[in-house]
């Protein structure tokens, strides 16, 4: 998916059969490409990005595009320093006019929904937490929606969301746009009687892991029961045994199995719980920190 795109506007590339290393040589010429989005949009925001510099104009598109509010977030950030790309939302299809140059600024880092949704699924199996700096504009914020449909109690405010333990009950919730939801939603589904529904299973096959058998494998090893049957992930929840839980080098799979460890029988030991360094690199450091105050 990204050696012929690349081809396409100029650049030498190759990989081992679709495999690393891959070799890259520019400059990028910019012209028509097209994308496959089906299973990422990273790519497409990446040429996003990168296309403004060249000389030429461009046209992306970006066919079977899913997680397209983050090529909105990339379209945001690039307006903010400077570079436009105009959007056809009706056919997936962005301009992208060449000769542009980015013009630097003081930008402030927004908070990560990815990464407050294991908080605030925290929070709703085991006491109550708040997460700050919180922006309106990111997919992951739909954590809130599944929260309150798993019957937790959730408050927003601001740029602040919470969550409390409540009487939780079993849910669906179609992640499809927001995949990321997969791994806090798995923790949280485990203690909520009944069964739940998970959608977009069959987005999780190429992430750090195949999380979509890494989450159904490791929180079998826990005492869950997870069985996942094409794009669906279902879920019987109620109480959780607890053990030891495997990362697979996936930072969320790590953090999925801390969390489901706070209101789990007997507590839920994560190996290789370094990964969790990807993108989060103090989580146990405020997870301990965090268990202090309660």
């Amino acid at each position: 998916m990204i050696v012929d795109p690349l081809r396409s506007l100029g650049v030498e590339c190759a990989t081992a059969s679709g495999f690393p290393p891959v070799s890259v040589r520019g400059p990028l010429r910019g012209g028509r490409v097209a994308v496959d989005g089906s299973l990422t949009s990273q790519l497409a925001s990446g040429l996003l990005m990168a296309l403004p510099l060249c000389r030429e104009d461009s046209e992306v598109e970006v066919r079977n595009a899913v997680s397209r509010g983050y090529l909105d977030l990339t379209l945001a950030v690039m307006a903010r320093f400077g570079v436009a790309a105009d959007a056809d939302r009706d056919k997936d299809r962005f301009r992208v006019r060449g000769g542009q140059a980015y013009r630097q600024g003081i930008y402030a880092v927004e908070g990560d929904w990815s990464a407050a949704a294991f908080w605030l699924v925290a929070g709703a199996v085991a006491g109550r937490t708040i997460v700050t700096n919180l922006p309106a504009d990111q997919p992951d914020s739909a954590i809130l929606e599944a929260l309150r449909a798993a019957g937790a109690e959730v408050e927003r405010s601001g740029d602040s969301a919470g969550s409390a333990r409540a009487d939780l009950r079993g849910f669906e919730f179609d992640a499809t746009e927001c995949p990321d939801l997969f791994p806090p939603l798995v923790a949280l589904a485990c203690f909520c009687p009944g069964t739940s529904v998970l959608r977009g299973a069959g987005r999780l096959r190429h992430k750090e892991s195949d999380r979509a058998a890494a989450l159904e494998e490791e929180f079998r090893r826990i005492g869950a029961d997870v069985t996942v049957s094409g794009d669906l992930m279902a879920i019987r929840g109620g109480r959780l045994r607890g053990g030891t839980i495997r990362s697979r080098g996936d930072h969320r799979i790590a953090m999925a199995g801390a969390v489901a460890g706070l209101a789990s029988e007997e507590g839920v030991a994560v190996e290789g719980h370094e990964c969790a360094a990807k993108s989060y690199p103090e989580f146990f450091d405020d997870l301990d920190a965090l268990k202090e105050k309660t």
